[in-house]
């Protein structure tokens, strides 16, 4: 065990409400029609000033030996990945993962607690779904920076209607940011069974149901599924239910490319033309398996993989795969064995959902948008709360 004994300064509230909205507004700037420097910029600022605030305010990071060593793992197969791929690319997403990831998965769990994320995300949610709906009224543009107005086609909500994007690019992340708001009410009415996060719940899953972003909607079905089997049943039932998601998972995925016996019309199936893309990836994989084709390289190859697993495959190979791969799957699965009270179960249903995201999106939790710092920051909470209850182990942090 290693252990750093320093004294530990109380987070004041209001310093971590506030790093909470602006890491959240931080990291929505690049999916916007925003600048490059001015959003990136203001992301790195955000993360110096959290990280500084970690040090002066937290003496320990708790991380248990195996996460510890998942981590260099990945962080070894993202270095080594550069060192034999060179580019722009790979020394960005490098940076990347040591300046930010890192930050989310060890730093911004002890600063900006859960309950204050999922307060704080349930509200910004809903806020975003007001600024998209003002298109309906005939106002088009905030302030002049973010672009409001609809998307184009039909929303399958209300045909008549075209989906709404608020001050992103698409509706798919504005829906992404709705997911993650409509979680987080529902976490939040479990936990204190007031009528505003329940107004929350339901305004937040009107918003999503007016971006057309589908996998968000689902997700958000196997969220309400596996809340409904913990409260009917018990945790030990709620396990066995994800266990079993995750499995049916794997197997409909392998079935697809009938690699396991299965129904015809699974081997038939498109999924919005992602199958064909699923199927390139997997065969670029395979002229390149051990080391992969580089981080910062895999857009030349297949530049949209919609999987997160595969894309990462295919950029570190199959070592840096598996290491990804197993984060997150014994994330998912002990997250889901330390359900006891209702962080560890948001937590919980947060995993599972962006799991099920990742599957059809390639939205790995290695980066600096929404999506990556979202999947990376609840990976953190995870990684505090199991060694937490492990007692396994802590690395200092009141001497940095």
């Amino acid at each position: 065990m290693l252990t750093h004994k320093s004294r530990t300064k109380e987070i004041p509230a209001s310093g971590s409400l506030l790093f909470g909205f602006l890491l959240l507004f931080a990291i929505s700037l690049p999916l916007t029609g925003v600048s490059t420097v001015l959003s990136y910029g203001l992301v790195l600022v955000v993360y110096v000033a959290l990280s500084l605030f970690a040090v002066r305010y937290t003496s320990t990071i708790i991380i248990s030996r195996v996460y510890m060593a998942l981590i260099c793992l990945l962080s070894s197969s993202i270095v080594l990945s550069g060192i034999i791929f060179p580019s722009v690319g790979s020394l960005a997403r490098i940076g990347g993962f040591f300046i930010f990831t890192l930050a989310n998965l060890l730093f911004a769990p002890s600063v900006i607690p859960f309950r204050y994320l999922t307060f704080l995300a349930s509200r910004y949610a809903a806020g975003l779904i007001v600024l998209g709906f003002l298109p309906y009224l005939g106002i088009q543009s905030l302030f002049g920076l973010f672009d409001l107005s609809l998307w184009g086609g039909y929303l399958y909500l209300y045909p008549e209607l075209s989906p709404i994007r608020s001050i992103f690019s698409n509706p798919n992340a504005l829906g992404f940011v709705l997911l993650v708001g409509v979680t987080a009410a529902l976490i939040e009415a479990i936990r204190t069974r007031r009528r505003i996060a329940v107004a929350l719940v339901l305004f937040n899953s009107i918003g999503l149901l007016f971006t057309n972003y589908r996998t968000g909607m689902i997700s958000f079905v196997i969220v309400l599924s596996l809340y409904s089997v913990y409260v009917l049943f018990n945790q030990r039932t709620y396990t066995a239910a994800v266990v079993g998601g995750l499995t049916t998972s794997v197997l409909l995925l392998l079935a697809m490319f009938g690699l396991v016996p299965g129904p015809t019309w699974l081997t038939e199936l498109s999924l919005n033309g992602r199958r064909e893309l699923w199927r390139e990836t997997a065969m670029a994989i395979r002229e390149a398996p051990l080391f992969g084709v580089g981080f910062g390289n895999y857009p030349t190859v297949v530049n949209n993989p919609h999987n997160s697993y595969l894309r990462m495959f295919l950029a570190l190979g199959l070592g840096g795969g598996l290491v990804y791969l197993f984060i997150v799957l014994r994330s998912i699965l002990q997250s889901a064995r330390n359900t006891t009270d209702w962080k560890l179960l948001g937590i919980s249903l947060y995993l599972v959902a962006f799991f099920f995201v990742q599957m059809l999106n390639s939205l790995t939790f290695v980066g600096i948008s929404f999506h990556s710092a979202i999947i990376s920051l609840l990976i953190g909470y995870h990684i505090r709360s199991d060694s937490l209850s492990a007692g396994k182990a802590t690395m200092g942090t009141g001497d940095i």
